[in-house]
């Protein structure tokens, strides 16, 4: 791009001297370099989690017993009652989902969300959204073939028989070690990447996070909260979650499109998905506005970004060198890219809507087609067949002011060019008329004026002037019909080629309305062959639409399936709930004294007040944060080879003394034992800063949307639980007391189905391996510093999470939790509930679950603060 000439110095043009604070230095040559070779694609801080199919280290034996262990306990949770075991009319949830198996495998597709005699919405009716109406319709496939009564319709409601309460169990273990498991591995694989450490002895490394991941995945897998509801109450809720699991690693390893429809997926499948749908939202924004840097890219996406970052950086590096004195070609302007930015931002806007959009579509457009009246009819009616049109139709139809083209059925047959017109041809005939035919008209004329004034009768000429004036008035003469040939010349040629030019403008003007005309036509009839198509796909799978007696329409059809996945008139909360509306409708009854709109409306500001620190550090904040901190793992490695290189100096030191030199040897050793130790023990934990900034904020995210949302069940507390679980090699202390009162705030329900002693093994179970743990001398809290790049500043943040973290501050928490707990238990236990106050029990599960929630909530987010700021 750039040349130097002569001496490489413009002449005449001397720098100014405002521009010296311009001039490159060799600081601005090197981030130049390290520009020019990131764009090029060399980022090496996503390599080492740049693919999701990378193995996650550890052994295979390791991964399935974890496996087995899970299946196992959700086995053992299985044993006990189901939601409504036994208890009609309406049973519970069980019922639910094998009355939804029932409805989609017996009734068309229409259907399903509509109030019909065959489908009575008030007994069960579906209302999740429509992946899970697809899953049923599979799971009830299945049933059918295994056991038909169970889908009988209308005879099977209530049905509970062991092989069949067997099946449904299988449905939710395979769903599980088909979505939820590879969902849990793969976050825990991204969030604690792969970290080689050196042992000292030679070669060989060590994976400073391979305790930690295993540790991370047994968590998620043996998470006791969804374990009681997907296996004892029974739910599908590891379908979701594992779908939301999915994209957010997805989202680590830089496949955003990927995380796009996993996301949407999960969102279809049940909506309490959109709990998280600020983190999703406002991560994926972030990478639109260009917020991520050093994180890998979509290579679809970012192929032309690159080069264009390239050229920029050429760009800068150009101009800085014109102010010193270089020629700068004119070819650099084209390096000059108008809005980069905003062609950025929506160019990747598209690229992920569209994915949002077709999974979308996709999952919607059978309620669409289905509810549509005489839809063949309609399409056929839209998609006319289309005859090629002639030259003079398209005259007709587009341009009937130019009579220019004339066409006839001969020259069209046999593919000739148009025909001018009779008018036309006589100005073509008169502009290529002979000129030496004028030259003879003019002739004779110009001829005897011209010898009546050169041979007067009085003076008799000479024979020389007679020969002089011959070859005057021959010379002039053939200048005068020269000058004629070349006018009519140029005359004509300039009629003929304007005549071609708006004999061509007509043409173009016709042939780009006919092309108009067939590409409408084609398009249409592609409309039609691909609806035909989708009509005979649904007619195949018994979903054909309905006739003109009960059609209801395409809108009205997706509208159905939107109101009834958001019912407003089912109220603020269900249950006793321990949110911020059921703790403040104690006092003041906020349902029965304020409408349900604007209770809708309050419950939506109040999340989102809730939400406005998380969407801001989303925005900001966490983009920067690397993927792996390679910085923090060099560091230790620098310190562990200068204590071994100390300690190889000592015993080359020690020379010829045997005593000394075997005790440095036996310290070598003991060193290196040490170091094999402190890695497998997990003290050397390195996790992904950026993974645990969005696990942070899925977490935050799912309980300020639980704390005020509208329409909370004790069941989404789930949303929070799981990825809490996912941090317990970085403070088990937390995660094991969260999860205990995550499940002691659904107790009721918990009692309500029968599952006491599930509830209580499970509690059980979390102080045993709290117990073992602290037995195995296995760290249960991982420093910040060892995680999070070192600011440059003091934070606040870090200081009040450091006062939080406190040995005396969790020492009161924890002990205050587990007495408040252990009270209320019993207390149910042994005071019955009083007669004026049948549900004081409820009521205090839910208020001091509350309470620990919403201290959760706040250390989670200054957690969150303190490691991105």
């Amino acid at each position: 791009l750039l040349q130097r000439q002569g001496s490489s110095k413009r002449a005449g043009s001397p720098v100014p001297e405002e521009q010296g604070e311009g001039l490159p230095t060799d600081d601005d040559d090197e981030e130049e370099e390290e520009e020019l070779e990131s764009s090029d694609g060399g980022d090496g801080s996503s390599s080492s989690v740049g693919s999701i199919s990378s193995s996650g280290g550890g052994g295979l034996m390791v991964w399935l017993l974890v496996a087995m262990v899970g299946l196992a306990l959700r086995h053992f949770v299985s044993l006990y009652p189901h939601s409504g075991r036994h208890n009609p009319p309406m049973y519970g949830d069980y019922e639910a989902q094998r009355h939804w198996m029932e409805v989609t495998w017996n009734l068309p597709v229409r259907d399903w969300y509509f109030d019909t005699p065959e489908n009575d919405l008030q007994y069960w009716g579906l209302d999740y959204p429509p992946l899970s109406a697809f899953f049923a319709l599979g799971v009830g496939r299945v049933s059918a073939w295994f056991e038909p009564a169970s889908v009988e319709l209308g005879a099977s409601r209530g049905y509970d028989t062991p092989a069949h309460r067997a099946f449904m169990r299988a449905s939710v273990y395979l769903t599980d070690l088909v979505v939820y498991l590879p969902a849990a591995l793969l976050l825990a694989r991204l969030l604690f990447p792969e970290a080689r450490v050196s042992t000292g002895r030679g070669a060989r490394t060590l994976d400073a996070n391979l305790s930690a991941r295993r540790l991370s995945a047994a968590a998620m897998v043996f998470c006791p909260s969804l374990l009681l509801i997907d296996h004892g109450h029974f739910q599908y809720n590891g379908v979701g979650i594992g779908l939301a699991l999915a994209a957010a690693a997805c989202l680590l390893a830089s496949r955003r499109w990927l995380a796009c429809v996993l996301f949407s997926l999960s969102l279809n499948f049940k909506q309490m998905a959109l709990f998280y749908a600020p983190v999703f939202g406002c991560v994926l924004l972030g990478w639109c506005l260009g917020q991520e840097r050093g994180a890998g890219t979509d290579a679809a996406v970012d192929n032309f970004e690159r080069a264009d970052a390239k050229r920029q950086a050429l760009l800068r590096r150009a101009l800085r060198m014109y102010r010193q004195g270089y020629d700068m070609p004119d070819s650099l302007a084209e390096f000059r890219m108008p809005l980069p930015r905003v062609r950025r931002f929506l160019s990747r806007v598209v690229y992920l809507g569209a994915f949002v959009v077709l999974t979308f579509g996709a999952l919607n457009l059978p309620f669409c087609i289905a509810n549509a009246p005489d839809l063949r009819g309609q399409l056929q009616v839209l998609a006319p067949a289309a005859e090629p049109l002639s030259w003079n139709e398209l005259l007709l139809r587009y341009q009937p002011e130019l009579p220019k083209v004339i066409v006839s059925a001969d020259s069209r047959e046999d593919g000739d060019a148009p025909a001018l017109a009779a008018e036309d041809e006589d100005e073509v005939g008169a502009a290529h008329a002979p000129a030496n035919e004028t030259a003879a008209a003019a002739a004779p004329g110009e001829m005897d004026d011209s010898s009546e004034q050169d041979t007067p009768a009085e003076v008799k000429p000479s024979w020389v002037s007679t020969v002089v004036s011959t070859l005057t008035q021959a010379a002039r003469r053939c200048l005068e019909e020269s000058t004629q040939q070349v006018n009519a010349a140029a005359s004509s040629a300039y009629q003929q080629l304007d005549h071609k030019s708006r004999l061509g403008q007509q043409y173009a003007s016709t042939i780009v309305h006919f092309s108009a005309a067939r590409l409408e036509t084609f398009s249409r009839q592609l409309l039609l062959a691909s609806s035909d198509a989708a009509l005979r796909f649904t007619e195949a799978m018994g979903l054909s639409p309905p006739g003109t007696d009960v059609a209801r329409g395409c809108v009205a059809g997706v509208q159905q399936v939107a109101h009834r996945v958001f019912p407003i008139a089912r109220g603020l909360f269900e249950d006793k709930v321990a949110n911020f509306w059921y703790v403040l409708s104690i006092p003041l009854d906020v349902r029965n004294s304020v409408d349900e709109s604007r209770l809708a409306l309050l419950a939506l500001l109040a999340t989102l007040a809730a939400l406005l620190p998380l969407i801001y550090l989303l925005l900001r904040a966490v983009p920067s944060q690397p993927v792996a901190l390679k910085e923090l793992l060099d560091e230790d490695e620098e310190k562990w080879k200068a204590q071994c290189a100390a300690v190889d100096g000592a015993i080359a030191n020690a020379g010829a003394n045997p005593i000394e030199r075997r005790e440095l040897e036996h310290e070598k050793e003991d060193l290196l034992a040490q170091r094999s130790v402190l890695v497998a023990s997990g003290r050397g934990v390195r996790p992904s800063p950026r993974g645990a900034a969005l696990v942070l904020a899925l977490i935050a995210s799912a309980l300020a949307c639980f704390l005020f949302g509208f329409q909370v069940h004790e069941k989404s507390i789930l949303l929070a639980a799981v990825p809490l679980a996912a941090l317990l090699p970085l403070d088990a202390g937390v995660v094991f007391l969260a999860s205990s009162f995550l499940c002691f705030s659904m107790y009721p329900l918990l009692e309500k189905d029968g599952l006491t002693w599930a509830y209580g093994c499970l509690q059980a179970m979390l102080l045993g391996v709290a117990l073992m743990l602290w037995s195995l001398d296995v760290p249960s809290l991982v420093p910040l510093e060892d995680y999070a790049r070192k600011a440059e500043s003091p934070s606040a943040f870090r200081g009040v999470l450091a006062a939080m973290r406190g040995k005396w501050a969790r020492m009161l928490v924890g002990a205050a939790s587990v007495l408040g707990m252990v009270a209320v238990h019993v207390l149910h236990a042994t005071v019955p509930a009083p007669a004026a106050l049948p549900h004081i029990y409820p009521l205090l599960y839910s208020v001091s679950s509350f309470g620990m929630i919403l201290l959760l909530h706040v250390y989670v987010l200054v957690w969150l603060c303190a490691l991105v700021c």
